[in-house]
């Protein structure tokens, strides 16, 4: 199984980058790509991807003085964490092929992704709107996980029993958790973060400029009149 949609993958990757396609053809290589991005970062990983990324630079920074004791870098990134972290990369390239093909296909700028008819989703207020909400969002996921992590180094079960607390303190885990917290809040009290008009997110990029958030494609895919180049 494998093997034959790693073929099956391989004439898809050729066939977006020797054409254009059009019609039904493009929205199965789109829709192929799509699949296999979503199947490679979101199905075939489990959680200790996220646990080894998280807890690597705590390790390194913590082995000079030999702390977490008992614990190395191996224990949280062994072959088989790091044959998922590959897994995700290959569906991050999925995915930018899927996108930069799908703007050449339709004739839309390969850097920007916008053409002489936009959607209307992509408008600048309409942009404005989910994306502020979408910010919202990205800042709160990390404000709620730092605050789980500090009550638990203080000594506060939320959300777990009290015999799992204990197991906690005593090797120092919540410690670690609270160190973790700590970069995790770095995004959402960074000053960029919240640099847009009235202390509002910033979505990055100029309306003037036209810079694109996902730069991908071909260079002989520019539109003449996006102004992004």
């Amino acid at each position: 199984m494998i093997a034959a949609l790693g073929l099956l993958g391989g004439v898809a990757a050729v066939a977006m980058a020797r054409s254009r396609g059009r019609g039904i053809v493009s929205s199965a290589l789109v829709g192929f790509a799509s699949v296999a991005a979503l199947g490679l970062i979101l199905v075939v990983p489990d959680y200790r991807p996220l646990l080894g990324v998280a807890y690597a630079p705590i390790i390194l920074a913590g082995a000079p003085f030999d702390w977490p004791p008992d614990v190395s870098l191996v224990d949280v990134l062994p072959w088989p964490v790091l044959n998922q972290v590959l897994c995700m990369a290959g569906g991050v390239l999925w995915a930018g092929a899927a996108v930069a093909y799908r703007r050449r296909a339709r004739g839309a700028c390969g850097r920007c992704g916008r053409s002489d008819e936009p959607a209307p989703w992509t408008a600048p207020h309409s942009a404005a709107r989910w994306g502020r909400w979408t910010t919202y969002l990205a800042v709160a996921v990390p404000l709620l996980y730092a605050a789980t992590r500090y009550a638990w180094a203080l000594g506060i079960p939320l959300g777990i029993t009290e015999g799992f607390l204990r197991e906690g303190q005593a090797i120092g885990l919540w410690w670690a958790g609270a160190a973790l917290s700590t970069l995790a809040m770095a995004g959402p009290s960074s000053p960029s973060a919240w640099s847009g008009r009235g202390g509002r997110p910033s979505l990055g990029g100029s309306r003037s400029s036209g810079d694109g958030a996902f730069p991908l494609g071909w260079p002989s895919s520019r539109q003449p009149s996006c102004r992004c180049w």
